[in-house]
């Protein structure tokens, strides 16, 4: 017993355990583990192969079904192998020649689950695959194994084959309610799966289920998982958005390579295959929740919020552009990769996505769960200067909305200025992607300079590397602009409740205001609305149309109508 004990601790330091402490407690466990008796009293299992003269008390131990009924006395009584059928076989005690019966117990159900590296091969016939399967790459249940299902295997496994039946052991948590309390009926606190899904989605409850460390026990929380279907739908739209206009200008894929790239999608495609690499490294390591935090960091914040925000104007125009078809590929690149990326963790959504956009565009496998993890292409040659130049911008962006919020200015509304003095980069570098930081914060002018201006009408914005000084003001002219920005988002509006295609345009936009700088607003922006909304004209009355709706903007009372 101590050689086998030896011998078994070795194989559990030679495993790969996640968590790491789980090493010491399998081994803690090992160490001192105690005879284990493999037979119980009860009716129900796989019944004890041991036969016992009831006159010499001769013991014998039967190998299989064959051997069994060969060495039966009545072997047409055989008709199944459980109880009570087995217990009317008999045999003849090569000792004394009188009756063996079977002794009247049954085995531990983990001696049956323990020998399920081979049991579950040699059920089918497949014997001849233990050699290539043995030991077994990964093994997941609940840290309460290291006593039960890990500890029977490793016995088992030791003893036929002389090592370790797994490689890696995965601990998991229990589930329990919202309040950490276990689920069960009495409590009425049990939440059945299905239902649960047809409710929220399958999806959603995996990314849930896998965000947090497997090994902790999870607080099943029905609003976390809302929160997931939330990240789901982001994605959704941003795949909505890309279709809408994909196809509006017929675009077919000539690959990423074909375009020239601006600084945005040189950032989100460095950030896409820097994704790639690490959730692929945290789905190695066990680390699933870290591969989720990744994965919503990525589709929420970088491509959504960011990319998505800094690239609309470049689709909107009307013509073709290199810039416009760029923003396509680009696209069409990030959202198929970043589909088999998340396949493995929320596999329906990204099927349906799958085909619905990747095959719809281009040409692809018959599902996205036989796709190859997505490798950075050796042509695709992206500039690590220029990626940290619009990270290091997004991030003052952001410090910049901060301070519009703090002094009560919306997003909406144009700030005036900007200046960006680089400390670490070149200008001509800085220079490529100063426009993303005029979009994403709304500023109508942002300049590079090398040294910062010496008036006194800027807020400083720090990040590493850059200095960025900002109007924090606005004139009477950026108000206009504002206001004009304002009518525009509630045609838009407008257009999406009476179902308007995109590429749809309107006879008339009608404005009806009283207030004075409403209607100079509109007055001196009438060409940049009827842009935006896709109108032919935009009129500015006295008297307010019928069936018009009314809207406050800022206090300000207005009526829009759209004339089809």
């Amino acid at each position: 017993p101590e050689e086998l004990k030896r011998k078994m601790v070795e194989e559990v330091e030679s495993m790969k355990w996640s968590p790491s402490w789980a090493l010491n407690r399998m081994k803690n466990w090992v160490e001192n583990a105690k005879d284990w008796c493999i037979s119980r009293e009860r009716y129900w299992g796989t019944p004890l192969p041991v036969w016992k003269c009831r006159k010499c008390g001769y013991v014998e131990v039967i190998g299989s079904i064959e051997e069994l009924r060969s060495k039966a006395i009545n072997p047409e009584e055989l008709k199944d192998v459980h109880r009570p059928w087995i217990d009317r076989i008999r045999l003849r005690c090569p000792k004394c020649g009188d009756e063996m019966a079977r002794e009247p117990f049954v085995v531990d159900v983990w001696m049956d689950s323990g020998v399920a590296h081979t049991a579950a091969l040699r059920q089918y016939g497949w014997e001849h695959l233990l050699e290539k399967l043995y030991p077994y790459t990964w093994i997941t249940e609940a840290a309460d194994q290291t006593r039960g299902w890990f500890y029977t295997l490793l016995i088992t496994g030791v003893l036929l084959y002389g090592v370790r039946p797994y490689q890696a052991v995965l601990l998991q948590g229990h589930v329990l309610d919202k309040y950490g309390r276990k689920m069960s009926k009495s409590r009425g606190n049990v939440i059945w799966a299905h239902d649960f899904m047809s409710r929220y989605g399958a999806d959603p409850m995996r990314l849930f289920l896998l965000s947090r460390a497997p090994w902790d026990s999870i607080n099943f929380d029905p609003d976390e998982v809302a929160r997931y279907r939330g990240v789901i739908n982001t994605l959704w739209n941003v795949v909505r958005f890309a279709i809408s206009y994909m196809e509006l200008d017929k675009w077919k894929p000539h690959g990423i390579e074909s375009v020239n790239l601006d600084a945005e999608d040189v950032w989100i495609l460095a950030k896409l295959y820097k994704l790639a690499d690490n959730v692929a490294k945290a789905v190695e390591t066990d680390s699933m929740h870290q591969a989720i935090k990744l994965l919503e960091e990525f589709i929420v914040e970088m491509l959504s919020h960011r990319y998505v925000t800094v690239v609309r104007p470049r689709v909107w125009v009307e013509e073709e552009t290199e810039s416009k078809r760029a923003v396509y590929e680009t696209l069409f690149h990030v959202i198929t990769n970043l589909l088999k990326i998340l396949a493995p963790f929320a596999p329906f959504v990204t099927e349906y996505l799958y085909h619905t956009f990747t095959l719809n565009f281009g040409k692809g496998l018959k599902t996205v769960h036989l796709e190859a993890w997505p490798r950075k292409p050796a042509n695709l040659v992206l500039d690590e200067t220029l990626v940290k130049v619009v990270e290091r911008l997004f991030e003052a962006a952001e410090k910049i909305l901060s301070l519009r919020m703090e002094a009560g200015i919306k997003r909406r509304w144009p700030l005036k200025e900007a200046v960006i003095v680089p400390l670490d980069f070149d200008v001509n570098v800085v220079k490529k992607a100063a426009h993303i930081l005029a979009r994403y914060a709304n500023i109508k002018s942002v300049k590079v300079e090398e040294k910062p201006p010496t008036s006194n009408n800027y807020v400083v914005v720090e990040v590493e590397g850059f200095k960025i000084y900002v109007t924090l003001r606005l004139d009477e002219e950026t108000l206009l602009e504002g206001l004009a920005r304002e009518v525009i988002r509630r045609a838009q509006v407008m257009r999406k409740e009476a179902d308007l295609p995109l590429d749809a345009y309107v006879a008339k936009l009608i404005v009806c205001t009283s207030d004075a700088m409403l209607r100079k607003a509109v007055e001196k922006h009438k060409q940049f609305i009827a842009g935006e909304v896709r109108a032919k004209e935009v009129e500015l009355v006295d008297v307010c149309p019928e069936n018009g709706k009314e809207w406050k903007i800022e206090a300000r009372k207005v009526v829009l109508k759209l004339e089809l």
